[in-house]
């Protein structure tokens, strides 16, 4: 099973934070794969887009103001990211 930047394993409903892409992504683990040096974990992403960008997602308005909500799941390795929360709710110690 894979560990985080910390050394500390990551189970499938963990909570974790890192760079993906383009940008920072924090989201829950979907999926393992054990055995891989790298693209080794799932997690479940919303990005929040600016209006302008309404071809990629879908276009919701709060407060005046027009985002747009483009959920995601990126691969990722788990090495790369740190657990912020444990599947069962508690603090990463």
């Amino acid at each position: 099973m894979p560990h985080d930047r910390n050394g500390k394993l990551v189970e499938v409903g963990d909570v974790v934070k890192g760079m993906g892409y383009r940008h920072e992504v924090i989201g829950p683990v979907l999926s393992i794969t054990a055995g891989c040096s790298s693209c080794d974990m799932q997690v479940a992403v919303i990005e929040v887009l600016p209006a302008e960008c309404q071809a990629f997602g879908r276009l919701f308005s709060a407060n005046g103001k027009s985002l747009v909500i483009l959920p995601s799941i990126n691969t990722v390795t788990a090495k790369d990211f740190e657990i912020i929360q444990k599947a069962d709710g508690t603090d990463a110690v």
